[in-house]
Order: C-alpha cells, then sequence, then structure tokens
C-alpha cells in the first residue's frame, strides 16, 4: 500500500504547492519562536500566509483546488504495532492571523490568540485553512499534536535546524537533489535525537538499511515512484 493517500500524491505532483507548503512551514516556525508562541495547534497554512508570501489568485486556486476538504495521510514510520502519521486536514473556517515580520502574516490557534493584543489581529471569518499534525501509536498507545508545535520545539532546541530541513525539501523538490540525499539528512537528525526516540520508538534506524526498511515514505521516495 502506498504511504501517500491518493488525494495527497495528486497535489503533491505540483512543486509549486510542495514549494509553498515548505516556505508556510519555515514561516510559521520561525513567527513561532520570534514572538514567543506556543503554537500548539494552529494551521500550518492559511490564506493568508500564502498571500503574505507572495502567492498570486491563481496559485492560491491550485493549491486549494487540488486538495479536497478532509484528512489526507502520509506514513512516516512503521515497524510491529507501531505507527506513525502525518494526518493533512485541509478545512475551511475562521482564523485569527498575526503580522510577523516583512508583512508576513501567519495564523495563531486559540491560546496564542488570547495572548495577543487585539489591535494586532486580523481576522477572517471563511478562510482556506491546513492543519498537519503527527498521529502516533505505540503497541496501542495513541497520540496526536500540531507539526508546528514539534519544529517550534526543535527550533528552540537547535536554532537553524527548520532553515536546514526546509533546504533539504527544497532541493528535492526542486531537482537539486534526490532521495538520497533526504536520507542521509534524516539519519544524522535521528543520530541527534537518538537517546530521545528511544523511549518511545520501538526500533531507532541508525544506517540508511535501517531506516528505509521502518520508513515506508523514504522508501517510496528512494523508490522513484514520485
Amino acid at each position: 500500500m502506498d504511504p501517500v493517500s491518493p488525494h495527497l500524491a495528486r497535489w503533491a505532483k505540483s512543486k509549486e504547492n510542495l514549494d509553498l507548503t515548505i516556505k508556510a512551514a519555515e514561516t510559521l516556525v520561525s513567527c513561532c519562536v520570534s514572538l514567543g508562541l506556543e503554537c500548539r495547534d494552529p494551521p500550518l497554512v492559511s490564506s493568508g500566509l500564502l498571500r503574505s508570501l507572495g502567492a498570486s489568485q491563481y496559485r492560491l486556486r491550485t493549491f486549494w483546488n487540488h486538495m479536497p476538504e478532509g484528512v489526507h495521510r502520509v506514513v512516516l514510520y512503521r515497524v510491529r504495532n507501531s505507527v506513525f502519521t502525518l494526518e493533512a486536514e485541509r478545512l475551511r473556517g475562521p482564523v485569527y492571523e498575526v503580522l510577523c515580520r516583512n508583512g508576513l502574516l501567519v495564523p495563531v490557534d486559540e491560546r496564542d490568540r488570547r495572548r495577543i493584543p487585539w489591535e494586532d489581529l486580523v481576522f477572517t471569518s471563511n478562510s482556506n485553512l491546513l492543519f498537519v499534525r503527527l498521529h502516533g501509536e505505540v503497541y496501542g498507545n495513541t497520540f496526536k499534536t500540531n507539526i508546528a508545535r514539534v519544529l517550534a520545539w526543535l527550533e528552540r532546541a537547535n536554532p537553524g535546524i527548520t532553515r536546514m530541513a526546509a533546504s533539504l525539501l527544497e532541493d528535492l523538490v526542486w531537482g537539486r537533489s534526490d532521495p538520497e540525499v533526504l536520507v542521509d539528512g534524516v539519519l544524522r537528525l535521528i543520530g541527534r535525537w537518538a537517546n530521545v526516540l528511544e523511549f518511545f520508538l520501538p526500533v531507532v534506524p541508525h544506517s540508511r538499511g535501517e531506516l528505509l526498511s521502518v520508513s515506508p515514505l523514504l522508501r517510496f521516495l528512494v523508490g522513484g515512484r514520485v
């Protein structure tokens, strides 16, 4: 079974869609850190954020029209009774956003919204939104957390790691590198956090072969199927 849901796979065939998402994620995480936001559960992407990144109305329509509303999954890790997936949920709804820097507008969740002065917020009553959450199941125990919160935590612990990851992904999207470079980058990241990962992953990969054996998404990419 493919690790990427069919609707999401079709959406991801557009390099522009992927590039915009990477830039939106990097911007949101950077602003979470610089503004001191908790970012517990904000949308990763909003129309306001995409516009502030320079997306035209045509690009906005293409971005959202190619992804149906609902939840779309990507399997990151699977071994024995444990699985970790990214769940991308596209919906329409109200959103508060705050100006970060250079005119960049980032969405905020309800908890952060209450901490920001009212005059600094921009409210949109009906916006396209994309939430991305990490869902884990380990031996019957489950958890879910917003990927922006995870990335902001990593950025605070290792300043610059978001830019490094974004650069790796951008190079892969635009054909400046191949999936093997991404595999090497993921291995370096795992090596840096192995002592933490050992607490909740039944198998922590330490080699290329081990990593590909537990990551359906990386096997999918290395196999040249996207």
